[in-house]
């Protein structure tokens, strides 16, 4: 009986679904019907597997969403010191900095200083924190080294990964602690006050395996542009940061894995710029830890349970003496503010991995978060909010050929509501190197502690209270009543892989409609949010081509076109236009070099004038290393990397933010 009816559904399936594709299937010539597929294993040996678009393990030619994955060799081709700059290898990432310490990651842009509508992970860790829902990358206790490789799923994943999946997701996944055997040392000297360290001791045993990283990284941020008008701000962005990661892994049986990991940095960045009155040159002084227990354990027919806790702590201190124009008028001496943040994050997630059957696997959980903020000068008293997620996801495979991927998230953010975030997705395999897939998700992001209770002002010393009648000086108050920003997403894309001629290719075709994004606004004379009146469409394609000869030549070719229609203020030129790069690696024995373009359009962040406008710009990063075997049994490798090669100045958000030819070299022993 189970079997007819298995039968009737895939007959049902081809009846309704199968001539919806038909013509696209006929525009390749290595065509194949559903009878001629062997099994599922053929397709899965065609792309690398994912974990990140659906909690499932999955061939990349079955997931639900496109996504670019960022392998290790990847990492250490691009030549890169700091994690943001990674994104700069998926089509449509945007990033930038702020300030030398404070980057900017954004997919599809429609971002400010702190880009908000991106989850993202390390390890399964949501990392973006409370009050300003961003990511402080910089103060992260994690060594490039160390990660294994980055997933990043290109478009809304809120059925999946929650609030915050607004726009994508960037799951980081860091190297096993079996992954290092012995020890080794790294150093990175070079121009602009670059000086990096990093260490690494590991062990394999038969039942504990673990890893201890040791770093430190540092540099003065980018050049002063001293030829802009008399008040514009110069920036003070120089940065340290030391870390301490740790990672075990305990696997007494076949059944049961535990993986515990925790870290902690430590860090020193200049904030505040030349011109500002209240916002002087000053440090920001940073701290933050995590302590992360997953417990793993494998079940009757492949099917998995697992559960992951984890916390993590972030203190933000800092001390600015201010020099107001009224104060210096009167002859009055500087005045200090002091400004305290302090945030803390535990979550605990089950999670279940359950077969339905030969051909359906469907994951299901549920998490609950609990996030706290003490900041006596962005709110009147320290928040506490409280989150709650149910999700499933279910892969059914109605044919060796067509994968129906269906996803649901309900979570309550704790602002009174809950919120469904519904995804549905279906692909169709033509060959087992051929793939075609449209979908269509809605999410989330509610909106952040500061954007719905904020009241940010600054304590003034008993002179001016006296003098002004008043006891802070306010800079902004959220009215709060916002609703969360939502979008409705639709894509279409195709995954192809020409094996005889070493290529695979990504492409995406979307348009998202986005609702009640939160903007900023003005109450009562001060700076608040408001949900926008007024919806935003954005449209566009973009693709992934890649060439790989063997071991020795990797070219890797994206192209991303965004187009932005709004009638909001500021969004019109957010996103630039266009952005294309390429990355070409060839390995000649023991030699390697890689070269790295990137190109993008102008583009003027929404919260910045007129002067801060980023022209269209050019940069190629150029790598050149050696690896040897020295006596010993010591080896290593030696590499130069020079980014903006030809002096290309451009500036990067800040119209002071200038991005000069930077050079450094890395020396890295293994023992």
């Amino acid at each position: 009986m189970q079997g007819l009816l298995k039968s009737g559904r895939m007959m049902k399936a081809r009846q309704y679904v199968l001539p919806s594709v038909a013509f696209f299937a006929g525009l390749f010539s290595q065509s194949a019907s559903a009878a001629d597929y062997l099994n599922e294993q053929d397709y899965l040996q065609e792309f690398p597997v994912v974990l990140s678009a659906s909690r499932l393990s999955q061939s990349l030619s079955d997931a639900p969403s496109a996504m670019t994955v960022i392998d290790h060799e990847m990492i250490v081709a691009s030549g890169f010191r700091k994690i943001p700059d990674l994104f700069k290898l998926v089509p449509g990432m945007y990033v930038s900095y702020y300030k030398g310490s404070q980057a900017i990651v954004s997919y599809h842009g429609t971002s400010d200083q702190y880009a908000r509508r991106m989850q993202v992970l390390i390890d399964g860790r949501s990392i973006y924190l409370a009050p300003f829902s961003d990511v402080d990358w910089e103060s992260l206790p994690v060594s490039l080294d160390d990660i294994e490789r980055i997933e990043v799923v290109r478009g809304p994943s809120a059925a999946t990964h929650g609030a915050n999946s607004l726009q994508g997701v960037i799951n980081i996944i860091t190297r096993d602690a079996g992954g290092l055997a012995g020890a080794s040392v790294s150093t990175t000297q070079g121009e602009k006050g670059i000086s990096d360290v990093t260490a690494h001791a590991g062990r394999r045993g038969e039942k504990l395996d673990y890893r201890l990283t040791m770093g430190y990284r540092s540099d003065n941020g980018y050049d002063p542009r001293t030829n802009l008008p008399q008040d514009d701000n110069l920036s003070n962005d120089s940065y340290a940061t030391r870390l301490l990661n740790f990672r075990a892994n305990y696997h007494s049986n076949y059944t049961d894995n535990f993986d515990v990991q925790a870290g902690v940095s430590n860090g020193v960045r200049g904030v505040g710029f030349t011109t500002s009155l209240l916002n002087t040159p000053h440090d920001q002084l940073t701290k933050e830890n995590f302590q992360q227990l997953t417990w793993q354990r494998a079940l009757d027919n492949s099917d998995e349970l697992q559960t992951r806790y984890y916390h993590i702590r972030k203190n933000l201190d800092e001390t600015t003496f201010s020099s107001l124009y009224v104060l210096t008028q009167a002859g009055l001496p500087q005045f200090r503010l002091v400004d305290s943040t302090s945030t803390d994050r535990h979550e605990l997630e089950l999670q279940h991995t359950m077969h339905l059957g030969d051909a359906n696997r469907m994951v299901w959980g549920a998490a609950y978060r609990t996030d706290f903020v003490d900041s006596a000068n962005y709110f009147l008293t320290p928040i506490r909010q409280n989150e709650k997620r149910l999700f499933a996801h279910d892969e059914w495979r109605i044919t060796p050929a067509w994968i129906l991927n269906t996803g649901l998230m309900l979570e309550n953010g704790g602002l009174g509501r809950t919120d469904s975030s519904p995804q549905i997705a279906l692909n169709y395999h033509i060959t087992p190197a051929h793939t075609l897939r449209a979908g269509v998700s809605r999410a989330y992001r509610n909106p952040a502690m500061l954007e719905e209770q904020g009241n940010w002002r600054y304590p003034l010393p008993p002179l001016l209270q006296q003098a002004f009648g008043i006891q802070n000086y306010p800079i902004m108050k959220s009215a709060g009543g916002l609703r969360p920003e939502r979008v409705l997403s639709r894509e279409v894309g195709y995954l192809g892989k020409l094996a005889d001629y070493g290529v695979s290719i990504d492409v995406r075709i979307f348009h998202d409609q986005y609702n009640d994004l939160i903007v900023p606004d003005v109450l009562n004379g001060l700076t608040s949010f408001a949900n926008a009146s007024s919806p935003m469409g954005q449209s566009g394609a973009e693709t992934s081509i890649e060439y790989r000869l063997a071991e020795r030549t990797r070219i890797i070719f994206n192209y991303s076109r965004n187009r932005i229609s709004t009638s909001l203020a500021g969004f019109q030129g957010n996103m630039p236009k266009e952005q294309f790069g390429v990355m070409a690696e060839q390995r000649f024995g023991d030699y390697s070099c890689s070269l790295n373009y990137y190109n993008q359009s102008a583009s003027l962040p929404a919260d910045r004038g007129p002067t801060d406008l980023q022209p269209q710009h050019q940069r190629t990063d150029l790598r050149v290393a050696r690896s040897f075997k020295a006596v010993g049994g010591v080896s290593g490798n030696v590499a130069l990397v020079i980014q903006n090669l030809f002096n290309s100045d451009y500036t990067e958000y800040l119209a002071t933010n200038v991005f000069k030819r930077l050079s450094y070299a890395t020396l890295t022993l293994n023992f």
